[in-house]
């Protein structure tokens, strides 16, 4: 095995400058067979070329002899291919890398702020300037970026619009009987519960067991049991939809069935959440009872599943559309996603950029990451990260979060 990867170590270099050679040879004399003549024959980049194969042999003959790693770099799977064949590592040409997970925007910031400023920002609608905040000029205020106020006497959540900070409006008003366990899902109740025309794009991020799918789906359930009171903000359905990828990148190959049964091994986590938001409405119902009460919000067509492969073309108004598991699928092709979106919409992207498992993608380059840099600041947009340390899925759960 040794020899092979030396021979192919020392055949690529004189590979990478013959081939070109060859071909340019070739290319010439099928010239003349076809026109009898060299006068129309493309010397100019005959001559590119001979420089470029002649510059690549010799740049890896020095590579190889200084023992130093080669790695190919395409957006062309044939050329990673090829490459592969031949001994060398490949990657996927990325356009943008975007910041490490502890350096991407989280959606809130601490400040500190006098106690009569705090109290003002409850009484008067329009909140209070920035200016209020301490050293607040150290800060780089983000449009609907939430603020987690200290004060001298108190604490409270406020939200940065248009040089002000002004005050949650839903935070006391969570309905179905839920509630929210700590800052982060406060703020994003308030993100899921403001109307569709102030906040109609929703992005969190969030480790498992932080209650991303589980508050989206019981704000969606919540507004389909009220379609048609004008007094609440309804919508008319819920669309759901998961990238096909499995934990380890393992295929599930083909599924039989319509769409649904194609695409419902990917949505366990929705249906689970369903169980759960059920369980409180029917303490006494078991495991099967609860399962089927749930499929019945798929039979009545309130949930509908959507392949994210089949969105193109679509129009989607009056709807919650979840889309989970964001960190699977491909930045070039979250702008099909989102402008699917009509009025009367809120799009809800929930993801952890941790737990990839699209072997193109890592951390900092996948469609949770670009969607959340990208609309950073942008008016229509909220935004949130929940805290890591405080899982409410279980003990274990939190431990294997710190440890693994």
């Amino acid at each position: 095995m040794n020899n092979r990867n030396l021979n192919l170590n020392t055949l690529l270099p004189k590979l990478a400058t013959i081939v070109p050679f060859l071909a340019i040879a070739l290319n010439l004399v099928l010239h003349v067979i076809r026109t009898g003549s060299l006068v129309s024959f493309d010397w100019q980049w005959t001559v590119v070329g001979l420089l470029a194969s002649g510059y690549f042999g010799i740049f890896c003959k020095d590579l190889k002899k200084k023992s130093q790693k080669v790695i190919l770099i395409s957006r062309n799977p044939n050329i990673r291919l090829k490459g592969n064949q031949l001994g060398i590592d490949t990657e996927l040409f990325k356009d943008e890398i975007f910041p490490k997970p502890c350096d991407q925007y989280k959606g809130i910031v601490e400040v500190f702020m006098p106690g009569s400023s705090l109290e003002k920002m409850f009484t008067d609608e329009r909140g209070v300037p920035v200016e209020e905040v301490y050293q607040y000029e150290n800060f780089d205020w983000i449009e609907n970026e939430f603020v987690e106020i200290v004060s001298d006497t108190s604490k409270a959540i406020g939200r940065y619009t248009n040089g002000r900070i002004v005050r949650l409006k839903y935070d006391k008003s969570i309905p179905g009987g839920h509630k929210a366990l700590n800052v982060e899902q406060v703020v994003f109740w308030e993100s899921l519960l403001m109307p569709p025309d102030i906040a109609p794009l929703v992005v969190t991020k969030g480790v498992a067991g932080t209650g991303k799918t589980y508050c989206s789906l019981a704000m969606a359930l919540n507004a389909i049991e009220k379609k048609g009171d004008k007094k609440k903000q309804t919508y008319k359905q819920i669309i759901v939809a998961t990238p096909t990828v499995t934990v380890a990148n393992e295929e599930l190959g083909f599924l039989p069935g319509e769409i649904d049964d194609k695409v419902g091994p990917y949505l366990g986590g929705i249906v689970d959440n369903l169980k759960e938001i059920l369980r409180q409405k029917f303490p006494d119902f078991t495991n099967a009872e609860l399962k089927k009460k749930a499929m019945e919000f798929f039979e009545r067509g309130d949930i509908e599943i959507q392949p994210i492969g089949f969105l193109r073309g679509r129009t989607i108004p009056n709807t919650v559309f979840i889309i989970d598991e964001t960190q699977n699928i491909k930045p070039c092709d979250i702008k099909d996603i989102v402008t699917r979106s009509a009025e009367g919409s809120k799009f809800i992207f929930l993801g952890d950029a941790d737990q990839v498992n699209n072997p193109a993608l890592n951390s900092r380059y996948n469609g949770l990451v670009y969607l959340s840099e990208k609309m950073k600041g942008n008016p229509h947009t909220f935004q949130i990260t929940l805290n890591s340390k405080k899982s409410v899925r279980s003990k274990l759960a939190q431990e294997a979060l710190d440890i693994l």
